[in-house]
């Protein structure tokens, strides 16, 4: 299903019943008074240019439509304004919608109805949980039929810490983790480490021990059932084609990174750099040659370099040198994941139409 087909069958409906269906009707209904097309005129004007693009919007959307259509929508328009409770719902349905992904948009038409009750009470439960929903969107990565995955802050660290489980850890690490006084923080300090033995060490036999470890907690981990039936159907499907195994590890890592930006941006929100701070961390650099450096460089890769500087020269706490170590891995992480996934093989696997992973033909449950 196309963005464009839903906004035609359930987003125009739905988001334009406050505003934009009520101009249009009285624009469009010949029988409407003088009085009140005057009325809704004025009420047009006071509006900001948002809103009267959207109102503009909407009685183009309502023009185009069948008489039946306009019936149904003019029905619906009347019932929502005499039940609070069903405009409710609706805008809560039209928000839940809208968070969707193309690749979940294209495959809930395929779904039985059952299952997409099921899709719908999963992912509006986590829409409430405000603020803990985690959004693994796996299309950033590289074209997929896989869709977005939701976690919760929880579930992020579970995952990273069950990954590790009977995996030999440093002393120095050790040291690092017992330092620490947040769950998420020792979590995103397992996971840095992690990170650099893939790009230190990235032969097939460890990357596929750790593959292992990672979809076992994965599964253990993730309560999107839906997701999760999804990812297995894939698998199952595809488990003869030699590809599959770069496949799984690679829409693994992608959960992996996702779990550890989330727990390193709310470690990074804890201790935020001020502008003052990032002035005097270019004013106090005594290499001329790296200060012109920072100002021909895109300002977002230039703030980041200086966020890191003055963190750097904050009291190092064990909090502040884990903020460091992690904002080192957001400025390198894609190339550092780029290296890893392209190490199973040491070049990037040439896929052609056959080595696409195949949808699930029926959905489980």
């Amino acid at each position: 299903m196309k963005l464009s087909d839903f906004l035609k069958d359930i987003a125009v409906p739905a988001a334009c019943l406050a505003s934009g269906v009520a101009a249009a009707f009285a624009l469009v209904s010949g029988s409407r008074e003088h009085a009140l097309l005057e009325s809704r005129l004025i009420e047009f004007r006071q509006l900001d240019d948002r809103e009267q693009k959207m109102v503009r919007s909407s009685f183009t959307e309502f023009s185009i439509q069948t008489d039946d259509r306009k019936r149904e929508l003019i029905a619906l328009h009347k019932a929502v304004q005499q039940n609070p409770d069903l405009k409710r719902g609706l805008e809560k349905y039209f928000a839940w919608w809208s968070s969707l992904s193309q690749p979940e948009w294209d495959n809930f038409p395929e779904m039985s109805r059952e299952q997409q009750a099921a899709f719908a009470r999963a992912r509006i439960n986590k829409l409430t949980e405000a603020g803990r929903t985690v959004v693994v969107d796996f299309s950033d990565w590289g074209q997929t039929a896989l869709q977005s995955l939701h976690l919760t802050i929880e579930e992020c660290g579970k995952i990273i810490t069950d990954s590790l489980k009977d995996t030999r850890i440093p002393p120095e690490i050790k040291d690092e983790l017992q330092q620490l006084q947040s769950p998420e923080d020792r979590s995103l300090a397992l996971s840095l480490w992690l990170f650099e033995q893939f790009r230190n060490n990235p032969d097939r036999e460890t990357l596929a021990v750790h593959s292992e470890k990672i979809r076992q907690a994965v599964m253990a981990n993730v309560s999107d059932d839906v997701w999760k039936n999804q990812f297995q159907q894939i698998v199952r499907d595809n488990s003869e084609k030699s590809f599959i195994r770069y496949w799984v590890f690679r829409n693994l890592l992608v959960i992996f990174d996702r779990s550890t930006m989330t727990l390193g941006n709310r470690l990074t929100k804890r201790s935020p750099v001020s502008e003052a701070e990032i002035v005097a961390a270019f004013v106090g650099l005594n290499d001329k040659a790296r200060q012109h450096s920072l100002m021909v460089m895109p300002s977002e890769e230039a703030r980041m370099r200086l966020e890191m500087l003055a963190q750097s020269s904050r009291t190092q706490t064990p909090e502040q040198k884990l903020l460091v170590k992690f904002i080192e891995f957001a400025r390198d992480r894609q190339r550092i994941i780029g290296a890893i996934t392209f190490g199973l093989g040491n070049r990037r696997p040439q896929l052609n139409d056959s080595d696409s992973p195949s949808r699930p033909q029926e959905r489980p449950q």
